[in-house]
């Protein structure tokens, strides 16, 4: 499946919306209002900010040995004032479940210090305990945060130019609806010209809540861009896109690069270790400890200790093993219904695609007859054999056609960019290989 996209006609639809009064304000196109989003949104820049530190915080979390101090500067006991502790803790790990430690503990009371430095190894080990898993991504954050944003905006730009569009479209309807209710009344047509009249009355109406859902989409991406009381204007210059890729490709991609399947397969491998565990274990519980310390200077010998306890619920019966083999089939499941939806998402997308597509054909062959009728009509009003109305309302019909054609193109551009967003894609350079300067 390759369906193409062809936004030619856009450029033609900036002539009906410059006919309307309403449209004054500031031109934009959607590389600049995403631009403009990248350095203005406070949601993004936040949600920047946030992963900057969380990338710091990971960094510092891996980074060892970790070094903390405590103190305890007044304490009294019964009363009595004692001496002002604190403590440096060195720690150096050595692997999940063992750690050199270094201790500095300092006692001061009044001008004496007292200084108390030891090292040990720990050693805390849980027979049975299942390996921790860590949950994989093929998704970069950043693209994440950045799709979402340029997808917020292409959407209220396009959502905010289908509304100038339809504002233009219905004030020409207005002007022939007047012409022809003259007309009527002209030539006595009672009926006609109360059909009319009310025709008129839906027209205005219309109008004047079209103008209302202008402004309501100026303010949404007036707040989106972080600016203030701008009429904007969009300019959509965009040239054919060509799909490359099949149904299962892209149902593969989708897959790989879902952050929420990602989540699901941690699920389910955990739910495996879990059930691992309780039948390797057959309900005992066993742990085991070792420490060793020395002090620094060496004058005394090294303390040590080894610790194994094992624990059993003899009554009533534990039903832990049970327990795993449901969490593992609740995981089970849930990855499937996980990979489902994000199969039926894909399927729909497609689908929808090749909807639009056959909907652009339609329109266009409907847009060609329409032309074919105009031109017909001019030849004969030129003669003498139609009426000036008549013109107006074939135009009329071509105008509508051609938005009606547009505005089928901004969904299949749309659908495109959530399709290639799902399927992991930076949707940056597919709006620049898209977007065109030239109209």
């Amino acid at each position: 499946m390759k369906p193409r996209l062809f936004f030619g006609l856009a450029a033609v639809m900036i002539f009906f919306v410059c006919a309307s009064p309403l449209t004054f304000g500031s031109n934009i196109t959607l590389r600049e209002a995403v631009e403009l989003a990248y350095a203005q949104n406070a949601q993004y820049q936040l949600s920047l900010w946030e992963h900057q530190l969380t990338a710091k915080e990971q960094q510092l979390a891996d980074k060892t040995p970790t070094v903390k101090f405590a103190s305890t500067p007044l304490k009294l006991n019964n009363g009595d004032l004692s001496p002002a502790e604190g403590t440096v803790t060195l720690t150096v790990p050595l692997g999940d479940r063992a750690a050199v430690t270094g201790i500095v503990d300092v006692y001061a009371e009044k001008f004496d210090f007292d200084v108390n430095s030891r090292v040990g190894l720990s050693l805390d080990y849980d027979f049975f305990a299942p390996d921790p898993i860590e949950l994989l991504t093929d998704r970069d954050s950043l693209t994440v945060l950045a799709n979402n944003l340029i997808l917020e905006t292409v959407e209220t730009v396009l959502s905010l130019d289908r509304e100038l569009n339809q504002l233009a479209l219905e004030e020409m309807r207005l002007d022939y609806l007047q012409e022809a209710y003259q007309a009527a009344v002209v030539r006595d047509q009672t009926l006609q010209a109360q059909q009319l009249k009310q025709q008129l009355y839906e027209c205005e109406t219309k109008i004047s809540n079209l103008r209302m859902s202008v402004k309501q989409q100026n303010q949404k991406l007036n707040n989106l861009l972080a600016t203030t009381d701008i009429d904007y204007l969009p300019v959509i210059k965009l040239k054919a896109y060509e799909l490359q890729y099949n149904q299962q490709l892209l149902l593969d991609l989708a897959l790989t690069h879902s952050d929420q399947r990602s989540q699901a397969i941690a699920a389910l491998l955990n739910a495996e270790n879990e059930l691992k565990a309780a039948e390797s274990s057959g309900g005992w519980k066993i742990n085991g400890s070792a420490n060793l310390w020395w002090d620094v200077d060496f004058k005394k010998a090294p303390s040590w200790s080894v610790a194994v306890t094992a624990n059993k619920e003899l009554y009533p019966p534990s039903l832990q093993l049970e327990k795993s083999r449901l969490n593992l089939a609740k995981a089970q499941l849930r990855l499937a219904e996980v990979e489902q939806s994000i199969a039926n998402q894909v399927a729909q997308l497609v689908q929808k695609l090749e909807l639009l597509e056959a909907q652009r054909v339609e329109l266009e062959q409907d847009l060609l007859a329409a032309e074919e009728e105009l031109a017909t009509t001019r030849r004969h009003y030129e003669a003498g054999l139609a009426a000036q109305l008549q013109l107006k309302e074939q135009q009329l019909e071509i105008s509508r056609l051609t938005i009606n054609l547009v505005h089928n193109q901004y969904d299949q551009f749309i659908a495109i960019m959530q399709l290639m967003n799902q399927c992991g894609f930076s949707l940056d350079p597919l709006l620049s290989e898209i977007e065109t300067e030239e109209g």
